[in-house]
């Protein structure tokens, strides 16, 4: 099994699942079985320059895991979101 790992720090929601299912579909990755992600805390960081109401965040970010897990399910990926505050306690081993 063979791993990808595409580091999109300090972009909203939405930039990292567009980015993710734009490169995927342009340079598909032969191999990989599972598709990971995490992110949301962009989101929250950048709220009070972004044009967006506060109660907005949550759904935008449900909606943009839905939409990953969307196209994860069409390119035949499993498929994990992790909440940002759990993935601090785990180890690289987890």
């Amino acid at each position: 099994m063979s791993s990808l790992f595409r580091l999109f720090h300090g972009h909203s929601a939405s930039h990292v699942v567009q980015a993710t299912v734009e490169n995927l579909t342009d340079m598909p990755v032969g191999g990989i079985t599972t598709m990971v992600s995490t992110f949301g805390t962009a989101d929250l960081t950048h709220i009070c320059r972004a044009d967006i109401e506060p109660g907005q965040v949550p759904h935008n970010v449900i909606d943009s895991v839905k939409q990953l897990s969307d196209f994860a399910t069409q390119s035949n990926y499993r498929f994990l979101y992790l909440l940002p505050d759990y993935i601090e306690g785990l180890t690289s081993a987890q």
